[in-house]
């Protein structure tokens, strides 16, 4: 089709945006990153902003996250009449965040997006998403904890537990100490 001369503009995004889409899941990123960028070109309805959405969300999973962070932040201004791109680019900026184990503005921005999207499936995906964020931070901030508490590894106790055995072995030996000066006199 989009050899053929005369074909609609409309008729060209379409293409580019399909060609687009098998790449994509043909795992050629880059060369949908290419088609993606075609329509968007020459679009600006809803498949200039679907096909924006999905130039972020190529170079987010070839693990590109300033550019996917850019373009997204790119569709939520250019696309702003279509809550769908808009708000799938926000859950993608969230997921960009989770990444960079950036914690504070992923759930952040999940919980902005469970709270006012218009889209309930995508309200719902975000709450799940901040659920998982809310987790995985626990669990990072448990492990950090353990670590900072556990440095020696030949001897993992906490150092509480170090300074009351030190505590107790000093009088033990104050005792000890006391015990055979009185022998002596």
């Amino acid at each position: 089709l989009l050899t053929k001369k005369g074909i609609s503009t409309d008729d060209k995004s379409v293409a580019f945006l399909v060609l687009g889409k098998s790449q994509q899941a043909n795992n050629d990123c880059a060369a949908a990153i290419t088609s993606f960028r075609s329509c968007a070109a020459i679009n600006k309805s809803a498949w200039g902003a679907e096909a924006r959405y999905e130039i972020a969300n190529c170079q987010f999973t070839t693990a590109n996250l300033i550019a996917a962070e850019k373009s997204a932040l790119a569709v939520i201004k250019e696309t702003g009449s279509y809550d769908n791109w808009v708000t799938k680019s926000y859950i993608l900026l969230g997921d960009i965040f989770m990444q960079q184990k950036d914690y504070f503005n992923a759930k952040a921005t999940y919980e902005s997006v469970a709270k006012n999207a218009v889209i309930v499936e995508l309200s719902q995906e975000a709450r799940q998403k901040l659920d998982k964020a809310v987790e995985e931070e626990k669990a990072v901030n448990v492990s950090d904890v353990i670590t900072s508490e556990h440095r020696d590894i030949a001897h993992p106790v906490t150092q509480q537990f170090r300074e009351s055995l030190q505590n107790k072995v000093l009088e033990a030996f104050k005792k000890e100490v006391f015990a055979l000066t009185r022998k002596k006199r």
